[in-house]
């Protein structure tokens, strides 16, 4: 179970779309969620690539975890 907290587009549920990669028509006026990767990977909206670790530090120019938050923290 991949409990990361990824921050996803409240209105077409992708990571892709918030990180502005491919963002949908709604884009404009969503706010930000946060969904668990398992729970992104039940939905199959999208490739796990675009929620990977490597892509999210590719796509803000910061190191992990930057882009998302493990769950249950203090932070």
């Amino acid at each position: 179970m991949d409990s990361r907290l990824i921050q996803i587009c409240s209105e077409c549920k992708k990571a892709s779309c918030w990180h502005g990669e491919f963002m949908c028509s709604d884009a404009r006026g969503a706010d930000l969620i946060l969904k668990t990767a398992t729970e992104l990977d039940q939905l199959n909206l999208e490739d796990k690539h675009h929620y990977s670790v490597e892509n999210i530090e590719e796509v803000f120019g910061e190191p992990y975890p930057f882009g998302f938050k493990e769950e249950n923290s203090n932070e």
